[in-house]
């Protein structure tokens, strides 16, 4: 009710739409380049992130890294699902951007 209409008809729960907002917002100044080459391939970062987060990085990470990546939200705060994907992006930059040239 209190929701933007545009995040009521995405069908994306609000958590997971702020937090992807943000991870677009910090991609942006983070790393510059793994923005462009996502928006370069018509893909947004948003998307990828949204796929690791609902599915708590099951198959991306070992089962070791999913439990401290739990842990460090349930400790620290949601805000940290943030800085794991931009920590996670800027892992794998020179892999993307390689994809990228590659298409």
């Amino acid at each position: 009710r209190y929701l933007a209409t545009d995040t009521i008809e995405s069908g994306i729960h609000p958590v997971y739409f702020c937090s992807t907002h943000y991870i677009e917002m910090l991609l942006k100044v983070e790393v510059p380049l793994v923005f462009s080459a996502f928006h370069m391939s018509g893909f947004a970062p948003s998307q990828i992130c949204l796929q690791w987060i609902t599915q708590c990085f099951w198959n991306y990470l070992d089962w070791i890294e999913i439990c401290h990546y739990i842990a460090t939200c349930v400790f620290l705060g949601p805000d940290y699902q943030v800085y794991i994907c931009i920590a996670i992006f800027k892992h794998l930059q020179q892999d993307i951007l390689q994809h990228t040239q590659t298409q």
